[in-house]
């Protein structure tokens, strides 16, 4: 738990506090105790540390759960305009809608109140992370395609990038990021 947390925190610079938060509830979710090990094909745990509707992955009753589906990524670049070179709060909110709608199409229920928090918070992670502007409204910030592609699809961090040289944190910096993704989300809702 120590590797993960110190890890993540030095790639991203995000809270130490929250970071060492998410995986102590990742190591609970799988039983697995705070001096236990864990390989990633163990955090795809449905309903636990894994779920439906995911921006990147197929849903369970779909099949395999695990693999970046680049199909689903160019989707997610997709939902921005065209004439645009970035994703921001409106085309996330878009994707989120578009994402619990095409899970429930499949016959998958709809997500609990955790995980679609948790769904929430990584599709801010994508701004939080990549996002450039004015991190004191949210709307203004743009992530750029070709970074959020490559994150994706190569699940590496984009040549050229460069973590943020202050600590972020989640109530400053990605709840701010994630209630307007919320807000875009409702906006679509009745539009998909």
């Amino acid at each position: 738990m120590e590797e993960i947390t110190s890890g993540i925190v030095n790639a991203t610079n995000i809270d130490p506090d929250f970071i060492l938060g998410f995986t102590q509830s990742a190591f609970s979710a799988l039983g697995v105790s705070v001096n236990g090990t864990i390989n990633l094909v163990d955090l795809d745990a449905h309903d636990e540390t894994e779920h439906d509707a995911s921006i990147t992955r197929l849903d369970l009753i779909q099949g395999e759960t695990l693999t970046v589906q680049p199909s689903m990524v160019q989707d997610l670049i997709n939902d921005a305009p065209k004439d645009l070179d970035y994703l921001n709060t409106t085309s996330i909110g878009l994707t989120r809608a578009r994402r619990n709608a095409e899970s429930q199409a499949l016959g998958s229920p709809p997500l609990p109140a955790g995980l679609a928090s948790n769904a929430l918070g990584e599709a801010g992670l994508i701004l939080l992370l990549f996002g450039q502007g004015n991190f004191a409204d949210p709307d203004s910030l743009q992530a750029p395609k070709w970074m959020v592609q490559q994150w994706f699809d190569w699940e590496v961090f984009p040549l050229g990038w460069q973590k943020s040289p202050t600590v972020l944190s989640v109530a400053n910096d990605l709840d701010p990021i994630v209630g307007q993704i919320v807000s875009w989300q409702t906006y679509w809702e009745p539009l998909i």
